[in-house]
């Protein structure tokens, strides 16, 4: 990438930044601070609601809270009373930030691997509840049982994943775990793992048929796309493929009831 393009490509993600840091200064002095100090983070806010984030995370803010890829499922969301949310794959968690701000009401449970990340996420679900809002994070790596995985913190943050020669190891949590934990019905489950898809889903069927509605991004360089739908063709009537996205990978909405999300 030239000078110019590189340029470029920085002032569009402090544009992005500012929109949640309240202005383009303070972006530039969080980017600035973060290159001296990896662990450093900014203050923003998203529809009231406070939250951190790294310079490196812009790419999730944008994503999922400006260009708002789960937006088909914001009506859904609002109509619930008090949904039961598990958002499997949190990163810093732009995922409950949007769900919250459709309804103050859900009571959010997550998983994030990442130790580093984990630290903003579990920082964010902290700010939220010191507003009433009922977020908690789990640092667990969704995976076909409750074992230590191998992680792989390699490339940008929204990529990390597990990984047979990763670089450390992270405790699994299985879905029975994870719905045992919840306790409750659940109203619905948004899974971006990086691949872990497969492991994650595959031979539950019974206990996906306990979650009112799904939505996942699969990862098909690590995982077989194809055995992951047809899994979740098993348990949920409706699977359908979400066009409408930034992202380049499969976002697909599994419910047993197609008019949830219109």
């Amino acid at each position: 990438m030239n000078l110019l393009n590189r340029i470029k490509s920085a002032n569009k993600r402090l544009q992005c930044a500012s929109q949640f840091t309240g202005s383009y200064l303070a972006a530039v002095y969080g980017f600035t601070r973060y290159k001296l100090n990896r662990t450093s983070q900014m203050n923003g806010t998203y529809k009231d609601i406070p939250f951190a984030f790294r310079s490196s995370d812009v790419e999730a803010l944008k994503e999922v809270l400006v260009n708002e890829d789960y937006k088909f499922l914001g009506d859904y969301i609002k109509q619930q009373n008090n949904p039961v949310i598990i958002d499997a794959g949190h990163h810093i968690g732009c995922f409950s930030l949007w769900a919250l701000a459709q309804n103050p009401k859900a009571n959010i449970t997550a998983l994030e691997a990442d130790p580093n990340t984990y630290k903003v996420a579990k920082k964010n679900a902290e700010l939220a509840k010191a507003k009433g809002y009922d977020w908690k994070v789990l640092n667990k790596a969704a995976w076909t049982n409750n074992d230590p995985v191998s992680f792989s913190c390699d490339g940008d943050t929204m990529g990390h994943k597990v990984l047979k020669d990763g670089t450390m190891t992270i405790d699994g949590m299985s879905l029975e775990s994870l719905l045992d934990q919840v306790g409750e019905p659940v109203t619905l489950m948004k899974v971006d793992i990086e691949g872990a898809e497969e492991a994650f889903l595959s031979g539950k069927d019974d206990l996906l048929k306990k979650i009112k509605a799904l939505v996942i991004e699969i990862h098909p360089k690590y995982c077989n796309q194809n055995a992951v739908v047809e899994t979740l063709k098993k348990s949920f009537s409706h699977v359908e493929f979400i066009e409408d996205k930034q992202t380049d990978k499969p976002l697909v909405w599994c419910t047993n009831n197609p008019k949830q999300s219109n």
